[in-house]
């Protein structure tokens, strides 16, 4: 900008850095959709604490109705909790089953008289093995294709051969990076592994993108 012109001056991009530009976009764009919903969720939570608060206060209103009114205590001593001369009233047996109905407990007791038996807990299942990474994927696959492959069969190969379903620029956004630690080259449209003294890398400790 020179002598007060306001013109905008827009810089100059290759190829590569419109693809790291698109790729900016689009994690800024999640994030502005995931925080809309967020604040979505906030708010439908908010609205049902208010619900079930005026649920919890109306029911002492409602243990009134029933005849139940803690007595008048003496200053400095403990209130009377209503429930517990609801518990009084109706037992402990009809108090507790009360409770595992609320909160979806299996007692057996209850389960007894519903005639259904108690099923046994299924055993955890062994954790997947974490799959392979996208950059450790593609340095695989560009280390077993002598005649290189097009940033397109890199995609296609990512789906088939690993089940890694990949943005469009992800596999060239990926090469360019394995470019810049010259551990592929490219000739025209299409990569190559480059032979290295390095131990080939593996998937511990590699990020997914």
């Amino acid at each position: 900008m020179e002598n007060g012109d306001t013109s905008t001056i827009l810089p100059a991009l290759d190829e590569h850095d419109v693809m790291a530009i698109e790729t900016i976009l689009i994690r800024t764009i999640r994030a502005q959709d995931q925080s809309n919903r967020d604040r979505d969720l906030i708010k439908a939570l908010n609205a049902r604490i208010a619900t079930n608060t005026r649920i919890c206060d109306s029911a002492y209103a409602s243990l009134k109705v029933f005849g139940f009114e803690a007595p008048v205590q003496p200053e400095g001593s403990e209130p009377v909790n209503l429930w517990s001369l609801v518990r009084a009233v109706i037992g402990n047996e009809k108090y507790d089953r009360a409770i595992a109905v609320a909160r979806g407990a299996q007692m057996p007791e209850l389960l007894s008289q519903m005639g259904v038996e108690e099923q046994p807990q299924e055993k955890a299942k062994p954790q997947a093995r974490p799959p392979v990474s996208i950059r450790t994927a593609v340095l695989e696959y560009l280390r077993s294709s002598p005649n290189g492959a097009t940033a397109r069969e890199v995609r296609q190969h990512l789906l088939s051969a690993h089940g890694i379903e990949t943005h469009e620029k992800t596999p060239g956004m990926t090469l360019y990076r394995l470019l810049k630690d010259e551990k592929a080259r490219r000739e025209g449209r299409r990569w190559f592994y480059v032979e290295t003294d390095e131990e080939p890398e593996t998937n511990a400790g590699a990020d997914l993108a």
